[in-house]
């Protein structure tokens, strides 16, 4: 949830394989609405509301880090 959240974000749900299984984009600031993935996920990167579109970030994509 994005309760204490006060900027729009994009949520990325990274796969234990390090691939992205879900994108959440722009999400609503202050919302207590869940926010999850489906798939096993072992890590959430969160970016500014924006930038997986600018950067042309999408599902499958391959996370280094």
């Amino acid at each position: 949830w994005m309760k204490d959240t006060y900027i729009p974000l994009d949520m990325v749900f990274i796969s234990p394989n390090g691939r992205i299984n879900k994108i959440v984009a722009e999400t609503t600031p202050l919302s207590k609405e869940s926010i999850f993935s489906e798939a096993k996920t072992s890590a959430v990167l969160e970016l500014n509301a924006g930038i997986c579109k600018k950067l042309n970030i999408k599902k499958n994509d391959k996370v280094v880090f």
